[in-house]
């Protein structure tokens, strides 16, 4: 935040760039290197804070999506949040090239932010209420950020915070659909550990909100090793897993259901000819 001298911004003084700086004081998400994940969720998060506090509470119906507007020699904004493809960033996740810088690589939660505001609006909120729901989502997401975290850690723990807080407040779709525009949807992911005794794996079925039967299998679990497979959570609450051992084939043996939505770790022991498997925490950390 210091001098002008060869860069294409004036000394970067102004309230959205001091209210950018100060997200950052808030954000856990920290910042590995410049082409990590978390750091791009930072600096999104920093843009999304500042959205927020230049805008609620101001009178009238316009929202100001600018980011250092005034600051840059072009007269142009810095970043825009509700159209990053201005400033060079990305709209899609699937866009991301590694050769882009953190605010590039997080225009897509810029939009997602943006997307969700104009979802809540056109369900009724006014302009304010919109903010605050769209900023709270994330302010309560980041309770469960941390250094080195992932994009899906982002996505899961926003639709949490979401199911957790506001499922009385508005319908998931408006947060599920902000998601699939730029990209993205929240996982969950449940993972075995073959403990003992047998090559395993994990069946995990569940129907989407069209009625569509899925299924997804993890790899074959070695003795003593772990897989995973990732689930959509906006998959409907029947979600049902199958551990399964290879017995001249693999063969469904426990059926367990786990609690909707949680990140959680399937255990199997024993022999082919008793086979045992429960859902447990041991060589499980995500």
């Amino acid at each position: 935040m210091s001098g002008n001298s060869g860069s294409g911004i004036y000394t970067p003084s102004g309230k959205t760039i001091i209210y950018h700086e100060l997200g950052h004081a808030i954000s856990n998400a920290g910042q590995t290197s410049a082409t990590s994940e978390d750091s791009a969720i930072d600096e999104a998060f920093s843009d999304i804070f500042t959205v927020f506090f230049n805008n609620h509470g101001v009178s009238g119906d316009a929202v100001d999506w600018d980011i250092g507007r005034g600051y840059s020699r072009t007269g142009e904004a810095i970043r825009y949040v509700d159209s990053p493809k201005r400033d060079g960033a990305v709209e899609n996740i699937h866009d991301i090239t590694p050769s882009m810088n953190p605010y590039q690589r997080g225009g897509f939660i810029r939009k997602m932010f943006y997307n969700l505001y104009n979802n809540l609006r056109a369900s009724g909120f006014d302009k304010n209420k919109s903010l605050e729901l769209s900023y709270m989502l994330f302010y309560d997401a980041n309770e469960d950020w941390h250094k080195g975290m992932s994009f899906g850690d982002l996505t899961r723990s926003l639709y949490t915070a979401y199911m957790t807080s506001y499922t009385s407040t508005y319908n998931e779709k408006n947060l599920l659909n902000a998601m699939s525009d730029v990209g993205v949807s929240p996982e969950v992911q449940y993972k075995i550990y073959s403990k003992a005794g047998f090559v395993s794996r994990l069946k995990v079925v569940y129907y989407d909100y069209d009625g569509n039967f899925h299924e997804e299998f993890t790899p074959q679990v070695p003795v003593g090793q772990t897989a995973w497979v990732n689930v959509p959570v906006y998959a409907s609450e029947s979600v049902s897993i199958s551990a399964q051992i290879d017995y001249y084939g693999f063969k469904d043996y426990h059926l367990l259901f786990p609690t909707p939505w949680v990140n959680q770790c399937v255990i199997t022991w024993g022999t082919v000819f008793s086979p045992q498997a429960a859902i447990g925490s041991e060589k499980c950390d995500f």
